[in-house]
């Protein structure tokens, strides 16, 4: 337990966080535990001379005390508001497939805190991890393999982002690059000297673009030196251009059912592109926090007569380390009891939310940490 006070100044006891280990040996609270689950430490007995007398006092009055602390604790919980009046759950670019899923969030997130005024903010998976490194954001959508990369400090990162924390694993996200159907581009390979889009700079399908490219000796100097053409576009904007067929390929980061993917399947006709095991284990060795993705036959045309192999990456919240732990707890709790809410943009066979640290390989929130240990979500 430690010491905290009211906004009126009244001190009171509130427990500390629980307890949290990860490989990089990032902080640890504790409390007192047996046989492996969390006990509360609120009373020490005495035997002689202490708040206890005898035994038969004992039960009455210890009962009584328990219950003005618990009274207490209930008065305490019921006055919290949060530190902060406004929130903004920042995610990718506009027309892409997290702006959606963020407004959502935000909406959730202010019906579970009436008092905090939220709204989803243009970001990427890269760019959001920075600006919560810099204490520009308080929370962002992000990638498992972002979110490694920028709390060790590897590229595309120049420096440790420390400050991050995460909140919880959401959905899983598939990376494909797409071609039109009549294209007679069939391999990542072919894209050596074509007109391509990897997204835009910030975003994590623009880092992944790369990584599925140099796996198969393939880099943007390589493609222009061959007369190809590396647009930096937005989600949206190479979208309507592979679709007017300015573009021979584009690179994709949005859930199977995301309309971007329903529009293309109709005007002009899609191809995926498939990876072979071999190029796909070379990008799972160099991209921790990445899994192989596999988008069953005819999902995007009747003549699709093979399972395409690609790669894909857990979409997750993340906040800064710093972040109050009772609102992240209330965070936590609004978005994994309404998980439901986001079927509408994300497949139910897609979504993380009851594993929240999977795919997570940096430090836990321990405010989320408190919420799915009590739901029996993290043992």
């Amino acid at each position: 337990m430690k010491k905290g006070k009211e906004e009126e100044g009244q001190e009171v006891e509130i427990l500390d966080g629980l307890p949290q280990s990860n490989k990089d040996g990032g902080d640890k609270k504790g409390i007192v535990k047996e046989d492996g689950i969390p006990k509360l430490a609120a009373f020490q007995f005495s035997g002689k001379g202490g708040i206890f007398m005898s035994r038969k006092k004992t039960g009455k009055i210890g009962f009584v005390v328990f219950l003005s602390v618990l009274l207490i604790a209930v008065a305490a919980n019921a006055e919290w508001k949060p530190k902060m009046s406004y929130l903004t759950v920042y995610n990718g670019s506009l027309g892409g497939g997290w702006h959606p899923v963020a407004s959502l969030t935000a909406e959730i997130i202010h019906q579970a805190i009436p008092a905090l005024t939220t709204k989803p903010g243009p970001g990427g998976g890269v760019a959001n991890a920075k600006l919560l490194q810099g204490g520009g954001g308080q929370v962002g959508m992000c990638l498992s393999n972002t979110q490694v990369q920028a709390y060790q400090g590897v590229k595309p990162f120049d420096k440790p982002h420390k400050e991050i924390r995460h909140l919880i694993s959401m959905y899983s996200l598939p990376f494909v690059w797409v071609v039109p159907k009549d294209s007679k581009i069939n391999s990542v390979a072919d894209l050596a000297d074509k007109r391509i889009s990897p997204a835009k700079v910030g975003q994590t399908t623009y880092v992944l673009s790369q990584a599925t490219l140099k796996a198969y000796g393939i880099t943007f100097d390589s493609i222009k030196a061959k007369g190809g053409v590396v647009n930096i576009l937005g989600d949206r904007e190479r979208v309507n251009m592979l679709k007017d067929k300015h573009l021979d390929a584009i690179a994709c980061m949005f859930p199977l059912n995301h309309a971007n993917f329903l529009n293309l399947k109709v005007s002009p006709g899609i191809k995926l592109l498939s990876m072979d095991q071999k190029h796909i284990q070379k990008i799972l060795d160099a991209t921790p926090g990445i899994a192989e993705f596999v988008v069953p036959k005819g999902t995007f045309a009747e003549d699709q007569k093979e399972d395409v192999h690609s790669i894909m990456a857990v979409t997750t919240l993340i906040c800064r380390a710093d972040l109050d732990e009772e609102l992240v707890y209330r965070i936590a709790k609004a978005v994994a009891e309404n998980q439901k809410k986001y079927h509408q943009y994300v497949p139910a066979k897609d979504m993380a939310m009851n594993t929240p640290l999977i795919g997570n390989m940096i430090p836990v929130h321990p405010g989320a940490m408190r919420y799915f240990k009590e739901k029996g979500l993290v043992k």
